[in-house]
């Protein structure tokens, strides 16, 4: 394994193992794992099951047991508390929350802290059993009153691995037929932006060219208005002002719409008295 690998899974370890979400299934296993040392009834005194340490002779045997229940998902035990690099005669709470995410090795990398809880829920149900249940009836075996033998940590003979390959790849069938029809999904979601996209596009197009052949068609008229002699414009202005009954106004942009036909008769005219005035000079 790279250092850089190494690095980043002590960082996704050191990320995790405080989180307040693996606090309450950490501390029902630390629970069972005290019971193989304390008595109960020392136990029941004690508020803060955390603040209990557990000799490290009888952590080293029980490691082995969440070793097996990881089954696929267990990598390394490289990190765990063990002798004789581990000096200390106890290990506390804190330190198993550690051990136990280390045991997943370069895993951990592709796994969230949903997915360890998860995962570590499953780890508990593999670990332990309630002596007290009746398995053919599915009730308890001690009498109402009876003070039973309860919950407890089973030993490393009878542990099975809560995660097999035949299940994990079941498991990753069934996540890939979801994460297909997800993604299906997901590009029908995309496929309708672009096309809303691309509608507006369009959209924006047509105004755009629309409201350029409006001002070029503003230029021609402009165009036209500035070729026309003073005289037609002052025809024109007279023959409407006669045909309304109103004196006469000159014509504006803003006030009037020019005939584009008469304004080309007339540049017409003008050059064809251009023509003759050039004629007239030569025969003279």
């Amino acid at each position: 394994m790279l250092s850089s690998e190494i690095k980043m899974i002590r960082l996704r370890i050191s990320d995790y193992y405080r989180d307040p979400l693996m606090e309450p299934i950490f501390y029902k296993i630390w629970k069972l794992m005290i019971e193989v040392q304390y008595e109960k009834t020392l136990l029941k005194a004690v508020s803060q099951l955390g603040h209990i340490p557990l000799a490290t002779s009888v952590y080293e045997r029980l490691i082995p047991v969440f070793e097996t229940a990881l089954g696929v998902y267990y990598q390394s035990s490289y990190y765990v508390a063990k002798r004789p690099v581990y000096k200390a005669d106890t290990v506390f709470f804190d330190r198993f929350c550690y051990d136990f995410f280390s045991l997943f090795g370069v895993n951990i990398l592709f796994l969230e802290i949903q997915h360890l809880e998860m995962i570590t829920r499953k780890v508990y149900s593999a670990v332990s059993y309630n002596f007290d249940k009746d398995i053919e009836t599915g009730g308890t075996l001690t009498k109402k009153g009876e003070a039973g033998l309860g919950l407890h940590l089973i030993s490393l003979e009878c542990v099975e691995a809560a995660f097999t390959e035949d299940a994990l790849s079941e498991s990753k069938h069934h996540l890939s037929v979801k994460s297909r029809f997800l993604n299906k999904i997901s590009e029908n979601m995309k496929d309708i932006k672009t096309r809303i996209q691309i509608v507006n596009r369009k959209q924006s197009e047509e105004d755009f060219i629309e409201k350029v052949e409006q001002e070029k068609r503003e230029n021609d008229e402009e165009e036209v208005r500035s070729l026309q002699s003073p005289d037609r414009r002052a025809a024109d202005s007279g023959s409407e002002a006669e045909e309304s009954g109103q004196p006469g106004k000159k014509k504006t942009i803003f006030s009037t719409m020019l005939d584009p036909e008469a304004a080309l008769a007339e540049k017409e005219r003008k050059k064809e008295d251009k023509r003759r005035l050039v004629q007239e000079m030569r025969i003279k």
